[in-house]
């Protein structure tokens, strides 16, 4: 399994959480809210989150840090 930190914006809004990947299964958790997860579809550099097998979301994964998190 593997886990780390995660920075992010959504709407205007800064988070910073924790991730864990076990199998094809992508669980994001930010402060006391409860652990939220994911199948993930990936195409390159983007992710299509993937909920009850309808997808829920995107994302582009970016290298380094260029929002200066």
């Amino acid at each position: 399994m593997k886990r780390g930190e995660i920075w992010t914006v959504s709407g205007g809004k800064d988070y910073v959480g924790k991730w864990r990947i076990n199998a094809d299964t992508m669980c994001f958790q930010y402060g006391q809210d409860p652990e939220a997860c994911w199948q993930v579809r990936l195409d390159g550099d983007q992710v299509t989150w993937v909920k009850d097998g309808k997808d829920d979301g995107t994302g582009t994964i970016v290298k380094g840090n260029p929002n200066n998190f």
